[in-house]
This record gives structure tokens, sequence and C-alpha cells, in this order.
């Protein structure tokens, strides 16, 4: 960590918050999404949004970037970031949390036990042919299972590499499988396999680099049968404690995808673009994220606000509703915010809509017009609008 100058400095280094403990996989989206900076650990998604907040032009000790989950492919939505994303703008909370851009982790996820216990159970012919690359194992099986049917010899001609996996647990006699509860959907075809939940007991963890660092703590390591999915950048930490057994266990690897939202203080200059990245030529596709409410009892109310952004030409990419907290009214930025009515009663929804439009890269420094007519008919007909944030399509 580098920790910021007193008397009213910045540090010599921009920071980016992200959802601790380090080696998460917050962390690496930090890491690969804004190299340039340095990534610093916060305990919860409201001390992030926080964080940003406090982080003025002049304020010490801040935080340039924060790195935010929003959305995976396979769980779906984080709900509990969502819900503080609709706070900024909020007088009395975010009012100055802005969205510039998004990232795209693809997730990974690894077993591993200590390095006693396996040490203890495993012989060098087993540590040799670890990790079992799950990816290409399935891989493998796959097409020797298509040679054995087209041939007339019942004798495989190599051994499984799936069955050497199941060989190498039995012998770890694994009985307590530690994990954040996000994961276990996402290795579902794994763990209902080879580690069911009758035979193995599952342990909820606050993240995945939480399990990797119980179960390499040395009161922990040497217990009978414990094992957790974690990161590589997590297995790198506690590479002197722990052995990979399998990498890459997810449920279709290389299909788990994580998107984060990149967050900034708007009255914080920054010294640099996000992603390293330099404006290009000719027409980009921008991505903006809008939050509001509608008067939920006039029919038609929804079809008729939606309408309005493909009269803009913009495109709907995503939307999806939130319950709204009573008494809690959308934000945002001076001339970006719209609140004509309030009327706080329970089971109102907040709509999230992400829409595309396309605009000329050597105007991105400069305002969006064409937002700006789009927000003005919004106002007509929400109670409530917010305009979020705005960049670069990274998807196309």
């Amino acid at each position: 960590m580098v920790s910021g100058e007193t008397n009213g400095q910045r540090p010599a280094q921009q920071r980016t918050a992200y959802l601790g403990p380090e080696a998460s996989f917050s962390h690496q989206a930090a890491v690969e999404a804004l190299p340039h900076t340095v990534p610093i650990p916060l305990p919860s998604f409201k001390a992030i949004l926080q964080g940003i907040q406090d982080s003025g032009d002049e304020a010490a000790d801040a935080y340039d970037y924060a790195v935010l989950p929003v959305e995976n492919s396979t769980n779906g939505s984080v709900v509990q970031a969502l819900d503080l994303v609709a706070q900024c703008g909020l007088a009395s909370a975010y009012s100055d949390v802005e969205v510039i851009d998004e990232y795209y982790l693809e997730v990974h996820h690894n077993l591993f036990v200590s390095r006693i216990w396996a040490e203890q159970k495993l012989d060098q012919e087993d540590f040799a042919a670890l990790p079992i690359d799950i990816e290409q194992a399935t891989k493998q099986d796959t097409k020797q299972q298509l040679h054995n049917g087209s041939s007339t010899s019942e004798v495989p001609s190599n051994p499984s590499p799936m069955n050497g996996l199941n060989n190498v647990l039995e012998k770890l006699e694994t009985k307590t499988l530690h994990t954040h509860p996000q994961v276990w959907g996402q290795c579902n075809n794994i763990l209902s396999t080879y580690l069911p939940p009758g035979n193995v007991d599952r342990v909820d963890m606050s993240s995945t680099s939480a399990a990797a660092a119980f179960i390499a703590d040395s009161s922990h390591s040497s217990q009978d049968g414990l094992a957790a999915i974690s990161s590589s950048l997590a297995g790198a930490k506690h590479a002197n404690d722990l052995v990979c057994i399998a990498r890459n266990i997810e449920d279709e690897p290389g299909e788990n995808t994580t998107r984060f939202l990149v967050l900034k203080n708007r009255k914080r200059s920054q010294a640099c673009l996000p992603l390293h990245e330099k404006l290009q030529q000719g027409s980009i596709q921008i991505k903006s994220l809008w939050a509001f409410t509608i008067a939920h009892f006039v029919p038609g109310t929804l079809a008729t606000t939606l309408s309005v952004f493909a009269k803009h030409n913009f495109n709907l990419s995503a939307i999806q509703s939130r319950p709204r907290p009573k008494q809690k009214i959308l934000g945002g930025e001076q001339g970006h915010v719209t609140s004509k009515r309030s009327q706080d009663n329970n089971w109102r929804y907040i709509f999230f809509v992400e829409c595309l439009h396309q605009r000329d890269a050597a105007l991105m420094n400069q305002g969006d017009e064409e937002l700006g007519k789009l927000l003005k008919e919004l106002e007509s007909v929400t109670e409530q609008i917010s305009l979020l944030g705005s960049w670069k399509d990274r998807l196309c």
C-alpha cells in the first residue's frame, strides 16, 4: 500500500479502492483494469462508495478510482452493489460519485489444500500430475470417449485425467470445503460429481481469498480434510502453504465473467485515462447507465419511458429493477437529475437501464449533446431520473 502524504497533499501514486481482502477477484480486477494505480482493499461496498465520495480534488489519502462488481455471467446481479450505485448523486449520500468505465474479468476457480495435508496423503506420482486442469481434462475425456466409441477395443488407450482427479480427492479424504457462497453455484458440475454436499461439508467464507488464508493458516493446515476454492492470485499469495489440486473447476471454463464498474469522484482531476486507453479516431459506441422511478399506477408509464430511448436512437442493452428503499430518492450530477414527485410507498421500484449510442471519439472530453436531449425528454415521463455515468462500451 501507498499511504497518503500529510499536509493535504496527494499520495505520490494514484490509488484504486476495491473490495478486500487482498487476493480477491476484486483485487485482481483492480490490478488488471488500472495497472498504473496502487490497489487498496476496503472492507465493504459501502466503504468503497464512501471512500470515493470523500475523495475530492483536495483530499489527502484519497482514492482516484474504485472497482465495484455488479454482475456475474453465472450468478447474475450483485444487488448489494447496485443498491448503492442507485444512490450516486444523493445529496445526503454519494453526490460526487460517477461511473466512468467498466471492466470484464474472466473468473477461474481453483481447488486448494494445505501443503502439510497434501504431503501426508499424496505420493510423488500424485504431485507430479498436479494441478489437474479441468478444462483440458474435460476436453481430453470427451475426445477419448469419442475414440473409444469408434474403437473395437474396450480398453481405453490412456487413463482418464478425471479419474486421476477422483483418485487424488479420495486420498485427500476431503471433509470440509471453504469458499464464498456465490462460488457453489459457479462450480456445481465438479462439486456435485466429486465433492457432493452429502459427503463434504460446505463452509461459507466472506471471500475466496479468506478461504485460502483460512486453510493456509498454520493452526488449520494440519486438520483433516480441509480444502478451499480460491483464485490463482490467492494461491500465489500462499504458495508456500497451499497446493493447487485442480484449476479451472468452474462450470464451462472461460464462460464465467464478472463485470466491474469503475468509479471516481467527479470533483477529482485524473492524471490519465482509465485502462491506459488513448482516444481513438472516428465513431465509437458509448454505454450509459441510468436509474429512474415512474408513476407505478399509471398504465403504460414504463413502456412510454423506454420508448423515449428508441426515439433518440439509443439502443437499450439491459434493464432490471430493484425495490426502492422508503424515503430514498434518486440523485445525480447537477443538471443530470430530476425529482418531480415524491411518494415513498413500499414496493415501488428503481429501474436500471443501460443503453448504447454512437459518438465521435474526438468529442469524448466534451459534453454529450445527445445525452442531454435524451435526459430532457426522460424528465417529462419519469418521477425521478439520474444519469449515473457514460463510457466507451468495452464489449464492442
